[in-house]
């Protein structure tokens, strides 16, 4: 009965920090859907490109994944990455 226990208080941890992180990626895709990567600097643009790549990373760690996230993520990444090219800075990291 012991190991039962164990076995679902983890499986409630890992439940828990699932949704806190899609909570917080929900958070940063909204604010950063309403940004224009064409008018942002090149370093803010870096450095949220860099953040999407983060979130993506961490999104597929999940089992089983959540796909419409993932997909959405994919959807910004490609965005950001088109202006990054735009610019000609390198982009060596693919989702």
């Amino acid at each position: 009965m012991v190991c039962c226990q164990k076995k679902r208080k983890a499986q409630t941890q890992s439940l828990i920090q699932r949704r806190i992180f899609e909570s917080d990626a929900y958070r940063t895709i909204k604010n950063l859907n309403g940004t224009d990567p064409t008018l942002l600097q090149d370093r803010i643009l870096i450095k949220t490109h860099n953040k999407i790549h983060s979130m993506y990373n961490k999104a597929i760690k999940f089992n089983p994944p959540n796909k419409k996230f993932i997909q959405n993520v994919v959807l910004m990444h490609n965005h950001y990455a088109e202006e990054i090219q735009k610019r000609r800075i390198s982009h060596t990291s693919p989702i």
